[in-house]
């Protein structure tokens, strides 16, 4: 083993409580025909401008002396290699040279990299192609903002204009490259249909014209779209940017607007998101824009957990928050407006103590869920049921008594990250992340069902199973704790030994946070790879509302040490090992709350009065009906 390794895995936490794990057998992967394989970079690559780009394989012969662009490279002793090799703009080359007793092999790729962006020529006065924005069609409304921005020569004077109508003023804000840049907001009276955008520029001994490669659309009447994909949907804050919500098939929009592939959406007065284009249907105009309106909220105890069901006049736009402490859970509803007389509790329910609401602005009607004293939330689920929308809130699973496997009877979904059409990493010696990710699934499944776990496997071989259809399996299982196995690997331009690289464990919504802690700090006690953390992060697998959710990354595939690991049976159980005490842990925790919540009183119904006598007055009204009274329509 490298002496980096040896470092770095000497300097993790519990290194002399875990052990060294046991070395692969040489024989893990078969020898090789080739003196040399190439993994990576492909021939031909485009990669953006970098410091250097990572390049690994296998050599047949891990002792003989190894080279790329004439530097020693040591290989792994089953001879796996990495290396970061510096690449300059334009077309590079990487020769793989191994010293033979035949003589030298050697292997050549070539790749292209991106040379980043020059200042343009003083003269003549000209506007470059680069960066004019906008690139694709926009579409705004009255008081949004219009960037606009183009690269050319310096020290000029830039001015732009909308459909040959009077000129603004752009300022140079880059002037190392010649970058200017300027805003328009649109006005009350402005109507533009693919208009064009003009950009000038003045210098000493002239001046030049072009186009934006977009044209600009500004309407004066409202266009709604409704949503008709089925496939997982994020509304974002920007165009490319974090995810705000996931809206349902038939949730309506108001368009404020569009550029290139994706489509503005106005949420609120204050609020507006983005979303794929492809994934609306687009109403004729004069459509009426969506106005929900919240009406009775209704509470049912289910097995499990409870629902509430609101009543919303149409399909709108929501967004769920939980609390940090798990004990109450926010319903936000975009275009809506409150109209709610009437909540109705079921009074056989102990999860669910008070249903708040409230109108937060103009266009957003706000659905608070505070839990009962002693309870935490375990995870939702929220659907359409036509124009009902049906929220569950889960509670913690009924465990078995202490003494007993605290997995006994619990529904574990265990994910195998990629699939044959979709593989993943490959390392050195061309293993694959599928075949790793399911090796270990595997070894987890095992040590599941010896503890009595219900264990529920996305994918059980090399079968095909989309992304979209695994949190689909988890919530049809009606799972409880959801772990997606995958291993890791780095992109273009990334040096491998500038950070230590190891295991890293993610989660995404509150609910899964404290399963995600606990799954990493048993993987600190029995990995012996550097402790990458744990992470937020925003990947779909993670982002399952109905159970705590994990993602784990356990090695990297590209690390010709960490892809022998990966390989090796006994490393494989290893892993499963630190997920099932992970799991333990949490469980455990979670048991001991379940056990100290106030168990609910025994109600017991009062005997019924005696019914009055025919024509006695004061008689009470019907127990289901409210009594008759005419009254002010409100």
């Amino acid at each position: 083993m490298p002496l980096f390794l040896i470092l770095l895995l000497a300097s993790a936490p519990g290194w002399a409580a875990k052990g060294k794990p046991k070395p692969p057998p040489a024989s893990m992967f078969p020898p090789t025909s080739q003196a040399i394989t190439l993994i990576y970079p492909p021939e031909g690559l485009t990669m953006a401008m970098a410091p250097g780009e990572v390049v690994f394989g296998a050599v047949s012969h891990p002792k003989a002396n190894f080279r790329i662009n004439g530097r020693a490279v040591k290989p792994h002793r089953l001879g796996g290699f990495i290396d970061f090799v510096p690449v300059q703009p334009g077309t590079s080359t990487i020769v793989c040279e191994l010293d033979l007793p035949g003589g030298t092999t050697s292997l050549t790729r070539t790749i292209f990299v991106t040379p980043p962006l020059a200042p343009s020529p003083a003269e003549p006065v000209r506007i470059d192609v680069e960066a004019r924005q906008p690139a694709s069609d926009v579409e705004l409304r009255p008081g949004e903002w219009l960037n606009l921005q183009f690269k050319g020569s310096l020290a000029g004077k830039a001015e732009f204009a909308i459909a040959g109508k009077r000129r603004y003023p752009m300022a140079e804000t880059n002037p190392a490259l010649g970058i200017y840049q300027g805003v328009y907001q649109v006005k009350l009276e402005d109507v533009y249909e693919q208009a064009e955008i003009e950009f000038f520029l003045k210098g000493a001994d002239g001046t030049a014209s072009a186009k934006a490669k977009g044209r600009l659309t500004i309407r004066d009447t409202p266009i709604v779209a409704v949503v008709r994909s089925s496939a997982p949907l994020a509304v974002k804050t920007g165009p490319g940017n974090g995810y705000l919500l996931f809206p349902e098939t038939n949730t309506r929009f108001l368009v404020a607007g569009r550029q290139g592939g994706e489509t503005k959406v106005q949420l609120s007065p204050d609020q507006s998101g983005w979303i794929d284009s492809n994934a609306l249907t687009f109403l004729p105009p004069g459509s009426l824009p969506p106005r929900g309106v919240l009406g009775t909220v209704r509470t049912t105890a289910v097995p499990g957990g409870t629902v509430a069901s609101l009543s919303i006049s149409e399909q709108i736009p929501f967004e769920v928050e939980e609390a940090a402490d798990l004990r109450t859970l926010t319903l936000r509803l975009y275009n809506a407006v409150g109209y709610t007389n009437w909540m109705v509790y079921d009074s056989t329910d102990t999860f669910i103590r008070q249903v708040r609401w409230r109108q937060e602005d103009t266009h957003t009607a706000v659905v608070t869920f505070h839990l009962d004293p002693g309870h935490r939330l375990w995870g939702y689920h929220a659907d359409w049921e036509g124009t009902s929308l049906k929220l569950e809130l889960r509670h913690a699973p009924p465990f078995a008594p202490k003494g007993e496997s605290v997995f006994k009877d619990r529904v574990i979904v265990v994910d195998a990250g990629h699939q044959p059409s979709s593989h993943g990493a490959t390392g050195p010696h061309g293993y694959i992340e599928k075949d790793a990710n399911l090796a270990i699934a595997k070894a987890f499944e095992k040590l599941l069902a010896k503890e009595g776990a219900k264990v529920v496997m996305t994918r059980t071989g090399d079968d095909e199973v989309n992304l979209s259809e695994r949190p689909k399996i988890a919530w049809e299982k009606r799972g409880e704790l959801f772990i997606s196995v995958h291993n890791n690997a780095i992109g273009d331009g990334e040096d491998p030994y500038r950070v230590p690289r190891g295991f890293s464990i993610y989660y995404y919504h509150p609910h899964s946070f404290d399963f995600a802690r606990a799954t990493h700090l048993a993987y600190r006690r029995r990995i012996p790879l550097p402790d990458e953390g744990t992470r937020y992060g925003n990947l779909l697998v993670a982002r399952l509302t109905e159970m705590p959710a994990i993602l784990v990354e356990s090695a990297y595939m590209i690390l010709p040490e960490q892809e022998a690991l990966l390989a090796s049976p006994s490393f494989q159980r290893r892993l499963a090992g630190a997920m099932l005490e992970g799991a333990r842990s949490f469980l455990e925790q979670a048991r001991e709350a379940s056990s100290r919540t106030p168990k609910p009183p025994t109600v017991t119904a009062p005997p019924p009065e005696p019914e009055p006598a025919a024509g006695a007055s004061g008689a009470p009204a019907p127990a289901d009906k409210k009594p008759t009274k005419r009254r002010r329509k409100q």
